[in-house]
């Protein structure tokens, strides 16, 4: 889905003191596009980069408004592209669950920030009623709780699950409209 490396952005958020490493903020801001923006670009990059400043800020700045708009696009994207941002499958699995773990948390709080209030979310179809509530239990997950024999597929199958989770909760609480030149 994206240009923006997770690493790379993971190391620039950190080392400048962002609120959020890459995957909480990915999270965060896929929760607040499903709520209708919420805000936009200005308000994610602001609470990403809260006490952020000097050097460090424009980059992390510009980081974050290339991701806003890959994340935006690939979630109107007919394709389906949409991709959580995590790391690669080189990272260690341990690593890796607890990445998914943030990602979950950083999109679980933004909808509920955003605007996705206990009436809103009775009224969503069954189906996005669970998948709200499995992301909750998916953010408490710790690399301790991961069994290595078979946690690869596992993890793949739970990261494939999250995915076309979002995608589908993205289009019961808003259509898809292409934004124009993002495609």
């Amino acid at each position: 889905m994206t240009n923006v490396h997770f690493e790379s952005l993971d190391e620039i958020l950190r080392g400048a003191g962002a609120a959020m490493g890459a995957a909480e903020g990915h999270g965060a801001l896929c929760g607040r596009l499903a709520i209708h923006e919420a805000g936009g670009e200005v308000a994610w990059t602001h609470e990403m980069l809260e006490g952020v400043g000097g050097a460090d800020a424009p980059a992390c700045r510009e980081a974050l408004s290339n991701l806003y708009r890959e994340t935006r696009s690939a979630l109107d994207d007919a394709d389906l592209s949409f991709q959580p941002l995590l790391p690669d499958d080189n990272t260690a699995l341990g690593l890796r669950v607890e990445a998914l773990g943030e990602w979950c948390y950083g999109f679980s709080t933004a909808l509920v920030l955003a605007g996705l209030t206990p009436q809103r979310l009775a009224d969503l179809p069954e189906h996005a009623r669970e998948f709200v509530d499995d992301l909750g239990q998916i953010a408490q997950v710790s690399p301790e709780m991961v069994a290595y024999d078979e946690s690869e597929a596992d993890y793949a199958e739970l990261l494939e699950y999250v995915r076309v989770g979002v995608l589908l909760l993205f289009d019961e609480l808003q259509p898809r409209t292409p934004l124009p030149g993002l495609h």
